[in-house]
């Protein structure tokens, strides 16, 4: 992977649940971090064998890596939201990560 690659400026947010007073919850998403990033949309192979994972899978967005990072994280690129399905670190190398994720239907 080649650290220019990264041209992409994303950011990863954090959800927290409040309690609404009613017994239910409020979720609000906060900034975790900015990072660049290489966002590819994927196609041919590589998205049949990402759809294994979840069938909306249709992004692979890769970073530096990041001890942090959870499934339960979404990104925010170019005006859309995205869930976060898979997180892969390449032989456990600690260099990269590669996120597979899919376009979110809303905000929340």
């Amino acid at each position: 992977m080649n650290p220019g690659d990264l041209r992409s400026k994303i950011i990863i947010e954090e959800a927290t649940y409040t309690d609404n007073g009613f017994g239910g919850k409020i979720t609000t998403w906060t900034t975790l971090a900015t990072v660049w990033a290489k966002v590819e949309h994927l196609s041919g192979r590589e998205l049949q064998i990402a759809q294994q994972i979840s069938p909306n899978i249709l992004y692979e967005i890769t970073i530096r890596y990041r001890s942090e990072m959870s499934t339960q994280y979404r990104i925010y690129y170019s005006g859309q939201y995205f869930n976060i399905r898979d997180i892969k670190d390449l032989n456990n190398m600690h260099k990269w990560l590669f996120l597979k994720c899919e376009v979110r239907d809303s905000e929340q």
